[in-house]
């Protein structure tokens, strides 16, 4: 991780000077590299825009994680994806400096593309439901989770400051957490019990709070490591149902009830 982190941080010193949009591409596409090294092969992951079969359409997405393997691409190109939000598992908006304007505009991105509901699946014939419940609160599809991945930025106790002004009551539509590269990430703990620290989590959940894991003596591979093991290790439990994507030829706007039945 330590090598990698180093590689991914030399190659962003090496794109500063390039054109803008050249840039964002490259930083975009060594996080997708990084996760498509380490993440299983079911996972795609591409720059894009996420639509929901009621016809919403997400702002554009610097990197959308979805299931690779049972999601039919609504369109693609080279350089991006359209991707059903029922097959979409999480989003993370990348930055070469992660300040604290630049983690609120993130904020209510994510907030927008944690609102489009999923609504086109086949419900199975039999009685068992499977429900997520990475916040808390289960419900039958995984919810999008939202990342911020930086390669510099702010203090992240001002970081962490900036995220808590930012968040609303409903914790599923928050930033779930963020990774500065060169300082370390900030995640989410249960209370702590007799002095110890509680769980860390890569999601936020009632009664959990805030918390910096900064990289110390560890380097830059400690904040890759803990993105990996929290952000990697929620999307690794994420799975979608069979998705109907003739729920996509209805008309926009128009809200469609889940199917019964497998035909």
């Amino acid at each position: 991780m330590q090598a990698r982190a180093e590689r991914m941080f030399a190659q962003f010193e090496g794109i500063k000077r390039k054109h803008r949009g050249e840039a964002g591409r490259r930083r975009e596409d060594d996080v997708r590299d990084f996760l498509r090294s380490f993440l299983p092969e079911r996972f795609g992951g591409g720059t894009g825009e996420i639509v929901a079969s009621n016809g919403s359409v997400s702002p554009q997405a610097d990197l959308i994680v979805y299931d690779r393997l049972e999601t039919p691409l609504l369109d693609r190109s080279e350089s991006s994806v359209v991707v059903p939000v029922e097959g979409v598992y999480g989003v993370i908006e990348v930055a070469s400096r992660l300040d604290v304007t630049k983690l609120k505009e993130d904020a209510e991105k994510i907030r927008a593309i944690k609102a489009l509901e999923k609504q086109a699946y086949w419900r199975p014939n039999d009685d068992i439901v499977k429900t997520y419940a990475p916040h808390g609160a289960p419900q039958e599809a995984w919810p999008v989770l939202g990342f911020c991945f930086g390669y510099e930025g702010n203090e992240l106790d001002n970081l962490r400051a900036a995220l808590s002004q930012a968040d609303i009551g409903d914790l599923a539509m928050n930033i779930d957490m963020l990774c500065v590269l060169d300082q370390g990430c900030i995640a989410n703990a249960d209370p702590d019990v007799d002095g110890q620290r509680g769980q860390i989590s890569g999601a936020p959940s009632p009664g959990t709070r805030r918390l910096v894991i900064s990289n110390d003596g560890a380097g830059m591979g400690g904040a890759l490591m803990f993105f990996y093991l929290l952000a990697g290790g929620l999307l690794m439990q994420a799975r979608t149902a069979p998705i109907n994507m003739a729920r996509y030829l209805g008309r926009p706007g128009k809200p469609r009830e889940r199917d019964e039945g497998g035909g």
